[in-house]
């Protein structure tokens, strides 16, 4: 039978988890030991540095043929190290950020971009699509990262492109309301 085992800085976030019989590991290490796939979602570049390669880390304890699949919206510098650092040791490391949000992740309504080996992808395709519906395999390791990262630069832009506009057509005298509705009503919708 297969084992699922959960490590969270709070153990509380993990209760629906262990109510349904997966196993709490008290460390990273001991999380991804004897594992065939280990996930990671973090918030920042240096906290996947820190579980993969910090005291009581992935590294430690991880074997040969494992994947692990990294779903932190990640640096491609760090996805480069960290892959190589893995590598060494047999391990598959891809990266797989998400998109999608917390409400995404619920319904199962998640994009998912794969860097790594695509035989790699091919293999763990029905892991991922237990969590999003909308896995792509983009190319090697980092291709995922690019993707993701250009997705967050786009975003950012149009967010401050669309602030911009309905601040100046609100500075000519319309009303906020009206011009969401007129504009929603068009092709720039």
């Amino acid at each position: 039978s297969k084992e699922f085992t959960v490590c969270d800085l709070n153990q509380e976030s993990a209760i629906d988890i262990l109510e349904d019989g997966g196993i709490w590991a008290e460390t990273p290490a001991e999380c991804a030991k004897n594992k065939d796939i280990v996930f990671m979602s973090l918030p920042m570049p240096q906290d996947v540095e820190k579980v993969c390669l910090g005291e009581s880390g992935i590294i430690e304890s991880v074997q040969k043929n494992t994947i692990i699949l990294d779903v932190s919206t990640n640096s491609l510098s760090m996805v480069k190290k960290l892959h190589k650092l893995f590598e060494q040791k047999g391990v598959e490391f891809l990266d797989c950020p998400v998109s999608g949000g917390v409400i995404g992740a619920m319904k199962k309504d998640m994009s998912i971009m794969v860097g790594g080996k695509e035989s790699t992808y091919k293999k763990i395709k029905p892991t991922l699509d237990a969590m999003g519906d909308k896995a792509i395999y983009c190319g090697p390791v980092g291709s995922g990262t690019i993707c993701k990262l250009s997705h967050q630069l786009f975003s950012g832009l149009l967010l401050g492109i669309t602030t911009e506009v309905l601040a100046s057509g609100v500075k000519a005298g319309m009303d906020l309301d009206t011009l969401v509705d007129a504009i929603s009503r068009c092709a720039s919708a």
